[in-house]
């Protein structure tokens, strides 16, 4: 389901009924009464305080769009309360709610590069509602925010669920060539998960068109898969959503395609009381794993493109990023996400049996050879974990592992020197061995983090290539010697290389 699109409000002669000034920022910090975040996302970290008579827009991007806010607060639908704030260097607006008097009222902010324009909205409509006495107050909370916070912090992130939501899918054809080469061209030259998954999100807002014929039901639906939406351009939320899950999937960030109900175009401003005993959906969304966390994102309401009528009616593109990596406490506004199992990954995962065969070729780390344990499946090479840790010992890769038995966590933490335990460095013995995709979590630096991984004869197995860039240590392949080829700087290089060099004589 779509949105209502953007609100749009021209100025042109501004009618005060409660005019406010802005506020400077306060010399002191004093904990606000009551907040509200809108996203996570850095580029786009907006939140609302309320302290005292003091209600103020934190974290506005610093760009044109965003210099001039207008409050806007209604009682029923009743405009009783609006002002007029510019960003601050400290990129806040604050407003002082004098005159207004005791009550429950829908608060709605827009933002503007100049006061006499067209402004767009941050947020609008019955979304934010604000229990106000007349000197202080707090927003309210929604309906749906409880259950959603259970529903999410309930789900998996262990190796054997990331690695299911990895694989490509019957609407979610990550492996598609077409898919898989937009993908890469996007994100060529970006390392960084969660920049990939920015350009991702924003290519799909872009470039795919909300279809409003097959929502009012003029044409069919058509083809909603991942590879279908891409040859049409234009699809409901369904479609956004298993476009933006592939794409992602195709650079490695596992993604999920979640179904829930949402306030919007066609159903009205509350959730209905059956919601959840009746399991009603009427919208889909993703999420992302990224950053050590289910990142929740809403291209289709992040996008102000449309179709309508057999063609495109706005090409607005990008609206903003209040639904990437939302915060759940702003997404529970419009948003009831509904439960769902993940009691078939392991077996779903583990389906199809592979084999684990004794690496025989060679490896070399920094020219000298070695002989770790390391097993070969499906053409990728596995590695133990503290075998790496050995070698990359007084590099700028180095690494020590630990392990929590109670939540059955290997924990990761860079630039310690490794403790060995005598397991070392010792090849592996024996025959081809069958393998699992374990229920295991992986840490680096307190952050959980998705690296493949099979348990293999009683042992954790991990990608060389994983590893080799989560550690930053090199990975390549000498084709004509047969040799895995691992490089690391040492620290005394690193030191020697940063020196002052002698004076010449």
């Amino acid at each position: 389901m779509k949105k209502t699109t953007t609100r749009l409000l021209t100025v042109i002669l501004a009618v005060v009924i409660c005019v406010s000034l802005a506020v400077p920022a306060l010399a002191d910090y004093t904990a606000p009464d009551s907040s509200v975040t809108l996203s996570h996302n850095p580029e786009y970290n907006i939140s609302f305080t309320l302290t005292g008579r003091t209600f103020a827009v934190n974290g506005l991007p610093q760009t044109g769009d965003f210099r001039v806010l207008w409050l806007q607060i209604e009682r029923n639908g009743v405009l009783v309360f609006e002002s007029f704030a510019e960003r601050g260097a400290d990129s806040r607006a604050s407003f002082t709610l004098n005159g207004l008097g005791a009550g429950k009222y829908e608060v709605s902010i827009y933002h503007a590069p100049v006061y006499y324009t067209t402004y767009h909205g941050i947020v609008w409509g019955s979304a934010l509602t604000l229990n106000w006495t007349g000197e202080r107050g707090a927003f309210t909370e929604s309906a749906a925010l409880s259950r959603n916070r259970e529903t999410y912090s309930s789900k998996r992130t262990d190796v054997a669920a990331l690695t299911y939501y990895l694989a490509p899918s019957r609407d979610i054809q990550s492996d598609n060539k077409d898919i898989v080469a937009l993908a890469n061209t996007l994100t060529a030259g970006i390392t960084d998960d969660y920049r990939k998954a920015v350009v991702l999100h924003d290519w799909v807002c872009n470039n795919i068109y909300y279809n409003y014929d097959a929502l009012y039901g003029r044409v069919p639906y058509g083809d909603t898969s991942a590879a279908g939406v891409l040859k049409s351009r234009r699809s409901v939320c369904e479609g956004f959503t298993n476009l933006t899950a592939a794409l992602l999937r195709a650079v490695g960030i596992p993604a999920k395609r979640i179904t829930g109900y949402a306030l919007g175009l066609t159903v009205g401003d509350a959730f209905p009381r059956n919601l959840w005993t009746d399991d009603l959906s009427n919208h889909a969304w993703n999420e992302a794993f990224i950053n050590g966390h289910w990142a929740i994102i809403d291209s289709t309401w992040n996008s102000d493109n449309s179709w309508e009528f057999g063609a495109v009616t706005d090409d607005g593109g990008l609206r903003s990023y209040r639904y990437f990596d939302a915060a759940m406490e702003s997404f529970s506004f419009d948003h009831a996400i509904l439960d769902y199992s993940e009691s078939g990954i392991d077996r779903t995962v583990n389906a199809k049996k592979k084999t684990a065969v004794p690496f025989t070729g060679r490896l070399s780390f920094n020219g000298a050879a070695v002989t770790p344990a390391a097993y070969t499946v499906d053409g990728s090479t596995y590695i133990k974990i503290r075998d790496v840790a050995a070698l990359m010992n007084g590099t700028e890769s180095s690494v020590d592992v630990g392990y929590i038995g109670a939540s059955n966590t290997i924990v990761l933490n860079t630039g310690a020197e490794y403790t060995p335990n005598g397991s070392e460095l010792l090849p592996v013995q024996g025959k081809n061995k069958s393998v699992a995709v374990p229920q295991l979590h992986i840490t680096i630096d307190g952050v959980e983090t998705y690296l493949m991984a099979y348990s293999i004869d009683g042992s954790t197995y991990i990608k060389l290539r994983d590893l080799g860039k989560a550690l930053n240590f090199g990975v390549d392949w000498d084709s004509a010697s047969g040799t895995v080829l691992l490089t690391a700087e040492l620290i005394s290089q690193l030191a020697d290389d940063s020196a002052t060099p002698p004076a010449p004589r």
